[in-house]
């Protein structure tokens, strides 16, 4: 076993080590020179306190001037370039993790929360950027705190034994508390994003908590319960951290005690002796405090380090590999079949849960497709396996009669531009080329929606709107970009009656003039006509629509 695991911050620095673009080898040996240099200053000043009064020697204060100018010099550089290296490192995990993000798949996605990504992206690199400087800092306080110790036996070995044995004992009580402090730490980070996820469902199910008195207090106490457990584990972990701070603060006073009181009584010690060994304990106690008082933080941003990793791990969990070659937006839609297809959701063992399939439906293009059913029939889970969001657990999807492999996937997703029950409004119409930005205004206007909100600068000026327009805005981003296939997840419901009208009779049959096939799922039965098929789930089995 190596200690490795066992000093505070190791893993931080490590993590740092193998991220960062930056020659941190120099960041270390300034570290290491800022150390011995503050060491020097206190032999500069010791030998500068033996001067007979009122007499100068210019040596030992030019040693003084210049050491601490290099102790300056080489701290600033240490420092800023540290700071520098773990801001640039953060970014660059930052962008990593997006990047996996857009790669993972659905299900990985749903099954690791967004409670759980934004605690980690959030607090994690909060603690880390903020542990940086002082880490760094730590480490060149150690290493004088070493040469300050070196000093003290080349003075008096026994005011480094006696040195050398307080320092021994508060790393083994930090040793023995270390355990108690990561376990609270890791407890409260479970409890924070427990909670988290708590306060999310409270802002997303506003409206409904308002409408249920009892539905509130209900969450409130769950809130309370999940707070009091992340109380109890900071309680823990900062009782811990006083006490080993504590603890090295009093044992160095006491060591300071002896040496002043005690040792020149009982080891018959000379004044210049004990005055010495107790001016370099006065000057490490400053370095140790630094030291100690840093290690809770060190093992806080170890934990954190561990949780960007397992994020990274989860990620890359979710992530199917798939072919380089470049995706292609604009490739024709030749039809797809599912066949024999079925979908059980990850995870879940219960027999009575609910199954969707097995599906058998062919999807031609050019055509309107209603699909039609009750709540929890399967239509969501079935415009997910259409669009390539889910693999099916079973069966087959064709494309052109050929099967489709995970690895086409990601090319065959670009047919689709879908607007799902749970839509979102980007603040920009990402991915969407400025050569169509002219036609969203003539869109707004087309939807009836251009006395909300106007077009501009890539994005819509305002989306604080109703949900049929909201609807309505995310119609216009669907249709500007330009896709083969068009997905409508009940686009019709929160809409006024004529514009609804004028969705089934007009826009829609607008849609697929222009080329692009449209799958919508509906319960409008007075408008099945607008389509060229119409298809019902029911207990995620599909059948034909029998007029």
């Amino acid at each position: 076993m190596t200690l490795y695991p066992l000093i505070p911050g190791a893993k931080l620095v490590r993590f740092v080590f193998e991220e960062s673009s930056r020659p941190l080898s120099r960041v270390v040996t300034f570290g290491i020179i800022s150390g011995i240099a503050g060491g020097g200053i206190l032999a500069a000043i010791n030998q500068g306190a033996q001067m007979a009064a009122g007499s100068l020697d210019i040596q030992p204060l030019l040693l003084f001037s210049g050491l601490l100018a290099l102790f300056l010099y080489s701290k600033r550089y240490s420092l800023i370039n540290a700071v520098m290296a773990v801001e640039e490192m953060l970014q660059a995990v930052r962008n990593r993790v997006a990047g996996k993000i857009a790669d993972s798949e659905l299900e990985a996605m749903e099954r690791i929360g967004p409670s759980y990504v934004f605690n980690r992206l959030s607090q994690d690199t909060i603690l880390i950027s903020d542990s940086a400087h002082v880490i760094f800092a730590s480490f060149g306080a150690l290493i004088m705190l070493v040469f300050s110790t070196i000093y003290i036996a080349i003075i008096s070995l026994e005011g480094f034994i006696m040195t050398l044995s307080a320092i021994s004992l508060g790393v083994i009580t930090f040793l023995s508390q270390r355990r108690a402090i990561i376990e609270a730490v890791r407890s409260a980070t479970s409890s924070e994003v427990e909670f988290l996820a708590s306060v999310e469902q409270s802002l997303n199910g506003f409206k409904e908590i308002k409408l249920h008195r009892g539905k509130a207090d209900d969450l409130l106490r769950s809130q309370a319960a999940i707070g009091g457990t992340l109380e109890r584990a900071k309680k823990r972990a900062g009782r811990s951290q006083t006490f080993v701070m504590m603890f090295s603060q009093a044992f160095f006073y006491a060591l300071l005690g002896i040496v002043v009181f005690v040792w020149p009584v009982v080891m018959d010690e000379s004044t210049e002796i004990v005055i010495k060994v107790a001016a370099t304990i006065l000057f490490i106690i400053g370095p140790i405090d630094l030291v100690v008082g840093s290690m809770p933080l060190f093992m806080e941003a170890d934990v954190a380090v561990e949780n960007l990793k397992e994020l990274e791990r989860r990620l890359e969990a979710g992530v199917t590999k798939t072919s380089a070659k470049p995706l292609d937006p604009a490739a024709p839609f030749v039809g797809l079949q599912i066949k024999d297809v079925k979908y059980r959701y990850p995870g879940d063992h219960d027999e009575t849960a609910f199954t969707l399939g097995p599906i058998n439906l062919e999807v031609t293009p050019g055509e309107i497709l209603f699909i039609v059913g009750g709540n929890g029939s399967g239509k969501s889970t079935l415009l997910k396996i259409l669009t390539g969001l889910y693999y099916p657990t079973d069966g087959e999807v064709l494309v052109d009669g050929s099967r489709l492999e995970r690895s086409d996937y990601p090319q065959y997703r670009q047919s689709f531009s879908a607007i799902f029950t749970d839509f979102f409004l980007f603040d920009r119409l990402y991915g969407v080329s400025p050569a169509v930005y002219g036609r969203a205004s003539e869109l707004l206007k087309w939807l009836d929606i251009s006395k909300k909100t106007t077009f501009d600068n890539g994005g819509f000026t305002n989306r604080n709107l109703s949900t049929g327009q909201r609807k309505r805005l995310a119609l216009v981003a669907a249709l500007l970009e330009e896709r083969a296939v068009y997905v409508f997840d009940e686009i019709a419901a929160d809409q006024d009656p004529e514009f609804r009208r004028r969705f089934y009779e007009e826009i829609l049959p607008t849609v697929r003039d222009q080329g692009a096939t449209v799958i919508a799922v509906t319960h409008d039965d007075r408008y099945f006509s607008c389509a060229d098929r119409v298809v019902v789930m029911e207990e995620g089995q599909l059948r034909p629509f029998n007029q």
